[in-house]
């Protein structure tokens, strides 16, 4: 399946400094999928990094069609 990232998505990925290459690692391998709507999937996976962990989720619109 294809993903492109919304301009929210970007916003916050440099904000945030988070690498796209972890956000592949939880869509391709999450520990967890929730359905938050009819639209929406939400990927999760626990990254250990520096002796804590962090929970990252990845918002995922299942109904928005290739433009």
């Amino acid at each position: 399946m294809k993903y492109k990232y919304s301009k929210h998505a970007d916003n916050q990925i440099i904000k945030r400094n988070i690498s796209k290459k972890k956000i592949w690692v939880v869509i391709d391998k999450p520990d967890k999928i929730l359905t938050y709507d009819n639209c929406t999937k939400v990927y999760q996976k626990v990254f250990e990094e520096k002796e804590n962990k962090y929970l990252y989720r990845v918002f995922v619109n299942i109904c928005r069609s290739e433009e």
